[in-house]
């Protein structure tokens, strides 16, 4: 016997001794309690009075269905091939094909509040979402901070036994809230969600994301070929596996939340090069077949007159041969990310089929958070950020060359607004604009084998996002709560539309709906629309003081592509829907409206940000969202950093490279780096010195600095660089490999030594 084993057979006789011990016994005997026979549990005793109880575990519905909610980012109504768009979606046919097509279904023309009304089932403004959740004003209607009595549909359905998980963009987390240590109030783990992984911002990077996994960093798979769409899929399917492992006879509830097809648009190179070719006749002939095909497949009547394109667009034929050589690739790369991201999806389905889950699993597919973005301009861009900031983004002349490199780690771009226009056929406008159905509509499927009687239909009654949770939790047998943990619960204000899955047809009840964001303004009652035209483009920057929101009105019914303003024949009609809607407005915290989101009262309401001259970081792995992070942008500034340097350390590299003449030794050092600034100005350029040990090691010269990263999604790392990588080419995270005692950031004029 080996000595291992016979120490722990000597060690098992010397306990069962011990506890034999006639000490023990007696000891036990004197201190025993009094038992009787228990008339709860028969054949067990109660002690001192008190018979055995556990508090009963919730438990859902008998055949409550899982639920499956997916919504993806800035598709246009007319991109999917099921809607008549020109991506092939075959997966989302497969849902349609067992369930059924909404085409009168609305979001709220943003990202945030779409999301934040679906979770709620409360309209954007009365939950503080009046906005995105990184431009907070100081007003109920833009806090962006959930209300107590407003708690999501998830928390209700994971109170009564069901598992829960999130994938994919949050974007309900406000940007002062994001560090890693805040609160977490208003992280998907702390809205019912017992599982989370994704990301918190309006989007990242899909070749190299900054990911949280429940409240933690975590270090993405090695990408490879591989992009963030696989990573969630392959997520949510492991998920899946652990929760009917853990719980058979449970359903789950997940919510999946693509980042694309937001900006950025990327994609696996072979998914590009399957569209080669396919948009060479550009956006007015894309627009034109694709009514063609929502007639042919029957949303959209024969006869039906559609608007224009905008003036602010250019038609193709006027562009230059290179300019429709680079935005027909432009569109390529996100036609190739839209077609991806179905087959990624697919992925679950198909596992759910594997699994005998598909045919009870209710999955509800929202097609777009709103309307598709507008928002990369008549040009496009290759950086997202600089093109919201009115910085110019664009490819020159000379990079023509590299156009393969769209899609790619290299870039962030977002199409021209005239792809936006073409894929938003038949309606007007754009994402932003809540005051057309371009901004609003948004196409639906809801598949559900199990419960959806006669499929295939096409239901074309108006919907709103806020009907999501009130219908989930009509299917699970769940009442809306009227009070949770001691609060109140508001009313939800959707409608469940159950239903639709067990009617052939059904009419249309009696339905009023306001709509707002940025000032653009809608109202929806029964077949008529009224709404504002807008005062600017997505795209345009700065305020427009002296502008005005003129209104239109217009009837659905007879004219479903809002196409025919109606106003001058109806000025009664119209002047009654603008009196609903201020009286909508004033119920739902819309005032004071917020008319641009760059200027004015809403910029100086604004939460204020706690301002530091100094930081000081200790240690390494530490990170800040780039809301919280050091002012590195405008200003001089020094970096003070005492280090520890092993054997073979290499100086890292940057656009701009500044480096001494040789390497460090290794062991213990100071390290100063001062920058000074040509201007405030922010991305102004300047002169660097580095010194180490009091010496003056290294000096040169930076031509301009970023002002924003790249993605609304980075962090501010110490130690590491987490996300998009600085060295290009670079995969995965660079971590430091010596020792960081202590690093401050002081955002002040300095000097070298």
């Amino acid at each position: 016997m080996e000595r291992t084993a016979l120490f722990m057979l000597m060690s098992t006789v010397a306990t069962l001794a011990f506890a034999a011990s006639p000490a023990q016994c007696a000891d036990r005997l004197v201190s025993s309690p009094t038992t009787q026979p228990s008339a709860e549990w028969p054949g067990i005793a109660t002690v001192d009075g008190l018979a055995p109880h556990w508090e009963p575990v919730s438990e859902p519905r008998a055949g409550s269905p899982n639920i499956l909610v997916i919504l993806t980012d800035d598709v246009g109504f007319g991109a999917a091939s099921v809607f008549g768009g020109p991506v092939p979606t075959p997966n989302l046919q497969k849902l349609a094909d067992h369930g059924l097509r909404y085409t009168g279904f609305n979001t709220t023309a943003m990202c945030s509040p779409t999301r934040a009304a679906l979770l709620t089932g409360r309209n954007h403004h009365s939950v503080g979402f009046g906005a995105i959740a990184d431009m907070q004003g100081g007003y109920p209607g833009y806090s962006t901070e959930m209300p107590a009595d407003s708690r999501t549909f998830v928390e209700q359905l994971r109170r009564t036994g069901y598992t829960t998980a999130m994938f994919g963009k949050g974007h309900i987390t406000p940007d002062w809230m994001r560090p890693m240590t805040s609160s977490h109030e208003q992280w998907p783990t702390r809205l019912g969600f017992d599982y989370f992984y994704g990301f918190l911002a309006a989007d990242t990077d899909q070749w190299h994301p900054t990911l949280i996994r429940g409240t933690s960093l975590v270090e993405p798979k090695a990408s490879g070929s591989k992009i963030l769409d696989e990573d969630l899929s392959d997520d949510a399917i492991r998920w899946i596996h652990q929760s009917k492992a853990d719980y058979p006879d449970k359903p789950f509830m997940i919510y999946y939340a693509t980042g694309s097809t937001h900006a950025p648009h990327q994609a696996p190179r072979k998914w590009i090069e399957r569209f080669t070719g396919a948009f060479d006749r550009g956006w007015d002939t894309l627009r034109a077949q694709t009514v063609r095909n929502q007639q042919a497949i029957g949303i959209l009547p024969r006869k039906v007159q559609v608007s224009p394109r905008p003036n602010e667009l250019s038609a193709w034929n006027n562009l230059t041969a290179s300019e429709r050589q680079l935005y027909a690739r432009y569109m390529e790369v996100f036609a190739g990310q839209l077609a991806f991201q179905d087959a990624q999806i697919g992925k679950i389905i198909n596992e759910l089929n594997r699994m005998g889950q598909f045919d009870n699993t209710l999955i509800v597919f929202i097609e777009g958070d709103n309307g598709a973005s507008a928002e990369g301009g008549p040009k496009g861009t290759t950086s997202e950020m600089r093109s919201i900031l009115a910085q110019d983004a664009n490819f020159t002349p000379r990079e023509m060359r590299d156009l393969d490199r769209l899609g790619g780690p290299d870039s962030y771009e977002n199409y021209q607004a005239g792809w936006a226009w073409a894929l938003n056929a038949p309606f007007p406008l754009f994402k932003q604009d809540a005051s057309h159905l371009g901004g609003t509509r948004n196409g639906m499927v809801v598949s559900w084998p199990a419960g959806v009687v006669h499929p295939a239909r096409t239901i074309r009654r108006f919907q709103h996002i806020t009907d999501i949770a009130p219908t989930l939790l009509d299917v699970a047998g769940i009442s809306p709560a009227t009070a949770i943990d001691g609060v109140r619960q508001t009313p939800m204000t959707g409608r469940s539309f159950a239903d639709t899955f067990l009617d052939r047809a059904t009419n249309e009840a009696s339905r009023t709906q306001y709509f707002e964001m940025i000032g653009n303004r809608a109202l929806y009652q029964d077949g008529w629309w009224a709404n504002t035209q807008p005062i600017r483009m997505p795209w345009d920057k700065g305020p427009k003081p002296n502008a005005r929101f003129n209104w239109e009105l217009y009837n659905l019914v007879d004219d479903p592509a809002q196409a025919v303003n109606r106003a001058a024949e109806y000025p009664q009609k119209l002047a009654e829907m603008i009196e609903e809607w201020n009286r909508q407005a004033k119920a739902n915290k819309v005032f004071p409206i917020r008319e641009d989101t760059i200027g004015g009262r809403f910029l100086e309401a604004r939460r204020p940000k706690p301002t530091r001259d100094n930081y000081v970081f200790w240690g390494t792995d530490t990170h800040l969202p780039w809301t919280s992070q050091p002012n590195l942008v405008s200003g001089s500034f020094s970096i003070q950093a005492d280090i520890e340097l092993p054997e073979g350390v290499e100086p890292a590299g940057d656009r701009f490279r500044i480096a001494g003449p040789s390497k460090a030794t290794p062991g213990h050092h100071s390290v100063n780096v001062c920058f000074q600034a040509d201007s405030a100005s922010a991305g102004s350029g300047g002169n660097v010195a580095i010194e180490m040990d009091g010496e003056l090691v290294g000096h040169g010269r930076i031509g301009r600095r970023a002002i924003r990263p790249m993605s609304t999604n980075e962090m501010f790392d110490v130690g590491m660089d987490t996300g998009v990588s600085v060295i290009p080419g670079v995969e995965g995270w660079q971590r430091f490999n010596g020792e960081i005692d202590k690093l401050v950031v002081r955002s002040a004029a300095c000097s070298p030594h």
